[in-house]
């Protein structure tokens, strides 16, 4: 090692248990803890004594040249191989493949698509899917199904098909080289950075449709799983180690794909290597009413929600595992200036908040199921929320920049920045993972923001997008420009610049523009420059929130969620039970409450929500106790009764075959006795194809044991089923294996009493459920006490806000509000007659009256114009002046000549006014629906006339 470096305590300690303990290995350590200095100790020093012979380091891609470095900086002399992007390409992946197999290296290091592109041979492959389907057969066969009955064999068969097929559909992917395969590489040691890439690991469940279960599985976690056991099988699970920052980014049942990797035979002793032993052991599946996606009210909803014996669940997982968090760790990073994140809040501008009305109303329009679910949904409206709290013009181009966005606000921010560290020439990273770069020349986050740093004097050269970094020799060009100063503003999203990004050396601010989903996220982010190897004693990391928007909502609930995280990892907490970590979806409450200041209204709208989903709940719980009742009075004396008959059948048939059995093999097949199994298999392939090919057909067979045999059509399913029966009946899928078919056959009759033993446990589990039916069906509806404590409240904050109404005060706010959206609709919908490009326009849609909006002596009118008798009709016309300073429109007066009316609005009651704002509104909307378009215009100095009107004009002449 070379003597100059020197490993810190945590980093010798986990290389020593590296190296004595007789396990596998998680080395989950704090962002910038050193994990990769700590790893290339361990292979190096295990290869050294002799433990393995050769290691093998996978790590992304874009982090390949780093790995590389450090091991030869740790340990100059050492003899690695680093496999290169052209090294896999395919004219050179057999040679090169053929060196590591060949060589004696201390180390290899190879980034993860090429890793993946060493396959793993077909006959481990085959055998892991059978070894799966083996598991799934067998824990099928266990389970009783739903409403107290078995799944049938029928059921069983199609499952295993599915499986069988999904796992075929892994494995013959194009993506893998088989021409040597990884056992032949003499890898005898895998060390595996970011290790929670590879979290989508397919394991089969019965939770169907249970949120929190990760169903999601990927070709490239499989492959790393199944390459794991084969180096779990010769090193007896004492040759694989996970390297991560974040062992958990989603959800706790994470956990589950790093014990099933790291520990499978702990797992299996404790009988937890299936997930669902796993999941009912630590997880608790909890059901309760959530709003749908789309917003069309309530469902009840089944949730992985929460994790219990958590501290059973670290004691097994501290077996392999080593945390270290930042606070148990004295790393020497920078420290933050203020001693904590910067929080910058910029208060919502008139646009953004004129938007966040919009939000709301949408979200009324969805929960009063106005709306389909395919025009707009809670899902749609959360991804707008989070995008308009940066800035609004992602969402209407045709806005004007606002200094108060959170975008210029940054942009100021970082050129102060810049301007002051000019001389150090330190660098600022920009997370931003929304509105990343577009090539269409459409608004984008980056390009806008990059335009105001360059009005705050950043030059445009020292900036740049980590998304035009598109190769890896460029990426590698463009960090080792932000570490020595060059690029003094990087820019990018958590994907592409949130791990593995070392480019710490001058970096003296960060800045959270938008929050992530998960805490993980954001501590990555962060890892980015709370570092080893910054220059900088202090740095600053700024968050930025605009109020009255999405971002402190999810501020908030990211900090709850990695509170919880550190306590559960770092096994401090004395909670035996958490809830689990899931994303952020918006609903119509939080919508409302983000919109308005007043905290009664956003404590009304919460009280309305609960009472509304308590109310729901209510209503299940009625629903769901009358089926109790139901339950108790016929379902559960039925399942008993079925079930006890079928137990007493398989009795007499057990009884039979024990004494039927003959002593060596004897099968009657059409009144011919066979004692040799190939004769009577192939005799029973002849007889098959005489089966009837309707639903129901049955063909006899003979007899065996004692047993009548004979097959039977199942054209739902395609299939042939051998039967054998006795007392009871007893079905197998016939295959295409002469000789197959009669062991299972004989299989058959031998399973019967390990099923009637099964039948035994499930009438025993039945029974139990039984009896807490009948002690739940008498329990009271548990939330009764908070509802009626919800619904006294919502009393008294009715009468509260009915006062203040009356009072004015809110009134008057909400006419403001109400003018500033007229406002900002009319700047929208006409900004040619308000910037002074015409002083005239006229608007036509086929079927609807001519639209004038003209600039009259002091100030605006807009009418719809039509003929009648020879006179120009106004139905109607508002006159009104436009107050620039406070974003507000003033109505003057109102005309509607085929009804006679008129008013000028100084002379009527104030009710009045806000009814017209109300009919303007409403009006301006009609309006843009009505496919209206601007037909004739002029001003000063600028005229316009439609030219399709032009041409058809000239037509007619």
């Amino acid at each position: 090692m070379n003597e100059s470096i020197t490993l810190r305590k945590h980093q010798r300690d986990v290389v020593a248990r590296g190296i004595y303990d007789d396990g596998n290995l998680l080395v989950a350590h704090e962002v910038g803890a050193g994990k990769t200095m700590t790893a290339c100790a361990i292979a190096y020093e295990r290869k050294r004594l002799g433990i393995c012979n050769k290691p093998m380091i996978a790590v992304p891609n874009h982090t390949l040249g780093q790995w590389a470095t450090e091991y030869m900086r740790l340990y100059p002399s050492a003899n690695i191989l680093v496999a290169g992007k052209k090294d896999f390409e395919k004219k050179n992946r057999r040679r090169f493949v053929s060196r590591i197999a060949t060589g004696d290296y201390d180390c290899i290091i190879m980034p993860h698509s090429s890793f993946e592109l060493v396959g793993l041979s077909r006959e481990r492959q085959l055998s892991a899917m059978q070894r799966e389907i083996d598991e799934v057969t067998v824990q099928i066969g266990a389970t009783k199904a739903m409403e107290g009955k078995k799944w049938s064999l029928k059921q069983m068969e199609i499952f295993r098909h599915n499986l069988q097929t999904r796992f075929d559909n892994l494995y013959n992917a194009e993506k893998k080289d088989d021409t040597i395969i990884f056992e032949e590489l003499g890898v005898d040691n895998l060390f595996v950075d970011e290790s929670h890439t590879y979290k989508n690991n397919f394991s089969y469940t019965k939770m169907q449709r249970v949120a929190g279960v990760g169903g999601k599985n990927s070709q490239r976690a499989m492959d790393m799983h199944m390459k794991c056991q084969y180096i779990n099988e010769i090193t007896k699970e004492h040759g694989v180690t996970y390297l991560t920052g974040t062992p958990v980014t989603n959800s706790m049942a994470e956990l589950y794909v790093i014990q099933k990797t790291l520990q499978p035979t702990e797992m299996e002793r404790r009988g937890l290597l299936m997930f669902d032993a796993w999941a009912s052991t630590f997880g608790r599946v909890e059901s309760a009413l959530e709003i749908r996606p789309e917003g069309s009210g309530y469902q009840m909803k089944t949730r992985f929600a929460k994790f219990h014996n958590i501290p059973e669940l670290l004691g097994m997982l501290f077996m392999v595992a080593d945390i270290k968090t930042s606070d148990m760790l004295n790393l020497p990073i920078p420290r933050l200036k203020t001693g904590k994140f910067q929080v910058v809040k910029t208060r919502i501008t008139p646009d953004q908040q004129d938007m966040m009305d919009e939000l709301v109303e949408r979200a009324e329009a969805i929960r009063n199921h106005e709306v389909d679910s395919t025009e707009d949904n809670f899902l749609k409206l959360t991804n707008e929320a989070r995008l308009l709290s940066v800035d609004p013009r992602i969402l209407d181009e045709r806005l004007p920049s606002d200094p108060d966005t959170k975008l210029n606000t940054c942009a100021r921010i970082v050129g102060e920045i810049y301007k002051e560290s000019t001389p150090q020439a330190s660098t600022q990273l920009i997370f931003c993972d929304k509105g990343t770069p577009k090539k269409d020349g459409s608004f984008d986050f980056y390009h806008a923001l990059k335009d105001e740093m360059i009005a705050q004097g950043v030059k445009e050269e020292e900036i740049f997008f980590i998304h035009d970094a598109d190769t890896d020799t460029k990426k590698a060009e463009l960090l080792e420009k932000v570490r020595n100063g060059t690029i003094r503003v990087l820019m990018g999203s958590t994907e592409k610049m949130g791990t593995g990004l070392n480019v710490q050396d001058k970096l003296l601010a960060l800045h959270n523009l938008d929050a992530p989903w998960r805490p993980a996220d954001l501590t990555q982010r962060n890892g980015r420059i709370l570092r080893q190897g910054n220059e900088n004693e202090e740095v600053s990391i700024f968050n930025y929130i605009t109020e009255k928007t999405f971002d402190a909502y999810l501020w908030q609930i990211l900090e709850q969620k990695q509170k919880y995280i550190s306590q559960i990892m770092t096994g401090r907490s004395a909670a035996r039970s958490c809830e689990d970590v899931d994303e952020v979806v918006l609903q119509y409450a939080e919508f409302k409450a983000l919109a308005v200041s007043d905290p009664k209204i956003k404590r009304k709208m919460e009280i309305d929500n609960e009472i509304y989903r308590l109310q729901t709940v209510k209503s299940a719980w009625k629903t769901e106790h009358t089926s109790l009742q139901e339950k108790i009075v016929s379902h559960y004396p039925n399942a008993i009764k079925r079930y006890m008959n079928r137990i007493e059948k398989a009795k007499m048939d057990v009884e039979l075959f024990k004494r039927e059995k003959p002593a060596s093999f004897s099968m009657i097949l059409n009144h011919r006795t066979f004692e040799e199994r190939v004769a009577a298999g192939e005799y029973l392939k002849m007889m098959l194809p005489k089966l009837g090919g309707n639903a129901g057909d049955i063909l006899q067979l003979g007899s065996y044991a004692g047993f009548q045999l004979f097959a039977e059509r199942d054209t739902a399913f395609k299939k042939v089923w051998l039967c054998i029966q006795g007392e009871g009946k007893y079905s197998v899928e016939a295959g295409d294996s002469a000789i197959g078919n009669i062991t299972r056959l004989e299989n058959l009759a031998d399973r019967i009493e390990s099923e009637m033993k099964i039948d035994e446990n499930d009438l025993e589990e039945t029974r139990q459920q039984f009896e807490a039916a009948k002690i739940q069906v008498e329990r009271p509806f548990s939330e009764e006490e908070r509802l009626a404590e919800l619904l006294q409240e919502q009393v008294q904050l009715n009468l509260e806000l009915e006062f203040a109404e009356d009072g004015g005060e809110s009134t008057e706010n909400e006419s403001v509000r109400k003018e500033g959206k007229l406002y900002r609709g009319l700047h929208k919908q006409f900004p040619e007659i308000f910037n002074n490009t015409y002083t005239y326009m006229k608007f036509k849609s086929y079927g609807f009256d001519d639209l004038v909006l003209e600039k009259i002596p002091g100030g605006y009118s807009m009418a719809h114009y039509y003929s009648q008798n020879g006179d120009a009709m106004r139905d109607p016309e508002i006159t009104f002046d436009m107050d620039d300073e406070n974003r507000l429109v003033k109505p003057l007066s109102f005309q509607q000549d085929n009804m006679g009316i008129y008013y000028r609005t100084c002379d009527q009651p104030k009710e009045r006014v806000d009814d017209l704002v109300d009919f303007w509104s409403q009006w301006l909307k009609n309006i843009s629906e009505q496919g209206f378009e601007l037909y004739e215009a002029h001003g000063a100095d600028t005229q316009y006339r439609n030219a399709s009107d032009i041409e058809e004009g000239e037509e007619r002449e």
